[in-house]
């Protein structure tokens, strides 16, 4: 968050020190070498992710700081330590602004100024709490509310006075209208010259006598001022010497311009978002080591079931299936990776928001991250796989490409379902179907003329098609196949005494059989043959490897339309 808030040209150290500091204020040092893991899950505490959260944003070195109920969530200790951190944040000159939900006295006690709408979005108190909170009791006192309680929760007697507590008054009960007393107050006058840039006493404002005792007499809070280069960073505390009578909000200011809402360059921000994804690889190698785990197991199970196929009839017809299985390693990654993507979508919204980043510096370091696991996972298969079966060895190259480009098309059909999917339920659904109708009309199962014309127009846009043409014309082309004793396939000689050889056309030769007047021959002697059975290899098959690439570039267009125009946020 530092380097990517921080201006790109300050030195690392200075920005290294501001870490430092924020870890500190934070009261996160115990912490700083703790994975932050999954809410509910191993890793930090709510309360302690409660308080990173707040140091990613305050290393930016903001001037204000947005809070909504940082306290939600979490017992009285935890709620009370956090609104404590959030108060040594003020005190250090950020101004902090936060929703509370039914605060304690202590939790209470430690803001400086209330905004309190009742129903409807009504202003019915808008300053200083006082210490105690007897500034804002007294307002209520003044204007016709009873005395609360002795040691009464001031949160809780506001809340009962407009009639929006806990153990909430009756309609009845409620003698007073808040907003228009709150309208006609001299407290809301005050605040109105304010909002008109009128010079007001600022030694009425707790706030400003609170941030006086805090740093010292007749001073303000230490500042930290830096080099415009970022090269060094010293300390300095100046004099108030102003009179009491001042303008809030400060005269002749220029309006603030940007050249751009990222605060650093785009090639900055690849370089600084691809060593935080291969530093998470690091972290949290489950799934790359599933994959390999995975990668292997197939490649052994799948391998022994065609072990070291022959190239007789039996392994003609073995071969295609071992082709078109050898697709099933990607179809598996289609799934695998829609999980951990969805899972990390929270912060990337949230970084993408703060603007740390833009969506392409993610999704191309998401990618490159990516790919040397997943081309290793492939390869391992490939390998494994493509020489327990006993392949051709020379025709290997086209397999590893084909296969690489089919798996890597695989992965970004997931990362794509995962940018427009609403939740991980939904997302979980599709590749089942992609799967399904990829092989059932790759053209195996269903060879391409038995396909019905209604769905012929899928045939020619499935990858799983282009994947399985290409393997199966690679293995099969030209290559030679022989009949063992007990394949030949035996006919009567429908010109008895004419040798059967003379009988011979088109692509079978025929045989003498064993016995008078038959004849025998080799169903298949040329993998061409089975080719034209499959109605594949009519065309150039470097076709089906471009077919492959080409869908591969569509999917992540489509992945990067999806984090650039689908936003899933949930509140």
């Amino acid at each position: 968050a530092a380097q990517m808030r921080l201006p790109e040209a300050w030195d690392k150290h200075v920005k290294e020190e501001i870490v430092d500091r924020t870890i500190s204020t934070l009261m996160l040092d115990d912490l700083k070498d703790r994975l932050v893991g999954a809410p509910g899950g191993l890793g930090l505490s709510a309360e302690a992710r409660k308080r990173l959260t707040i140091a990613v944003e305050l290393v930016g070195n903001p001037s204000v700081i947005f809070l909504d109920e940082p306290t939600t969530g979490l017992s009285a200790r935890e709620a009370l330590m956090v609104i404590r951190v959030i108060r040594r944040v003020a005190n250090m000159g950020v101004s902090v602004i936060c929703t509370i939900h039914q605060p304690s006295s202590e939790i209470f006690s430690e803001f400086d100024e209330l905004l309190l709408l009742q129903r409807g979005g009504e202003t019915v108190y808008f300053g200083e709490i006082g210490p105690g909170g007897e500034t804002l009791v007294d307002y209520f006192v003044r204007n016709g509310a009873p005395a609360p309680g002795p040691n009464q929760n001031p949160a809780e007697y506001m809340l009962l006075q407009i009639g929006a507590g806990v153990l909430r008054m009756e309609s009845s009960e409620v003698k007073r209208n808040w907003q228009e007393i709150w309208n006609t107050s001299p407290e809301a006058q005050r605040l109105e010259d304010v909002m008109n840039d009128m010079p007001v006493d600022v030694s009425e404002y707790s706030i400003m006598k609170r941030k006086t005792a805090f740093m010292g007499k007749h001073s303000i809070p230490t500042e930290k001022a830096i080099s415009e280069d970022g090269s060094h960073a010293t300390y300095t505390e100046t004099e108030d010497h102003t009179p009491n009578m001042r303008y809030i909000i400060p005269q002749a200011i220029e309006p603030l311009k940007f050249d751009s809402r990222f605060t650093t360059s785009r090639k900055y921000q690849f370089r600084k978002v691809s060593e935080r994804a291969l530093l998470m690889a690091w972290r949290t190698p489950e799934q790359n080591w599933t994959r390999f785990v995975v990668s292997i197991v197939q490649a052994v199970v799948l391998g022994l079931a065609f072990l070291q196929i022959d190239n007789n009839q039996q392994g003609v017809a073995l071969m295609p299936a071992a082709m078109f299985l050898s697709g099933l390693t990607g179809s598996l990654q289609m799934s695998n990776v829609i999980r951990p993507l969805m899972a990390s979508r929270d912060v990337f919204y949230r970084e993408l928001a703060a603007g740390l980043y833009n969506e392409f510096a993610y999704h191309v370091s998401t990618l490159l991250c990516e790919l040397p696991f997943l081309v290793l996972a492939a390869l391992i298969f490939q390998v494994i796989y493509y020489f327990l079966i006993g392949f051709t060895a020379a025709r290997f190259g086209y397999f590893v490409l084909a296969n690489m480009l089919f798996t890597l098309w695989t992965v970004f059909v997931g990362q794509t379902i995962a940018a427009y999917s609403a939740n991980i339920s939904s997302a979980m659904h599709i590749p089942p179907l992609i799967n399904t109708l990829g092989n059932v009309l790759a053209g195996f199962l269903i060879r391409r003329q038995a396909i019905g014309w209604y769905y012929r127009w899928l045939y020619y846009i499935n990858p799983f098609m282009y994947y399985n043409s290409g393997v199966l014309v690679n293995e099969l082309s030209n290559q030679s196949f022989y009949c063992d004793p007990s394949e030949y396939v035996l006919f009567a000689n429908p010109n008895p005494g004419q040798s059967c050889s003379d009988l011979s056309n088109g692509p079978f030769v025929y045989f003498n059989g064993p016995n008078p007047n038959t004849c025998e021959y080799c169903p298949v002697s040329n993998g061409n043959v089975l080719l034209t059975r499959y109605g594949v290899g009519e065309y150039n098959n470097w076709i089906n490897i471009a077919a492959l690439a080409a869908f591969a570039v569509f999917f992540q267009f489509l992945t990067l339309g999806g984090l650039l125009f689908s936003k899933h946020i949930d509140r």
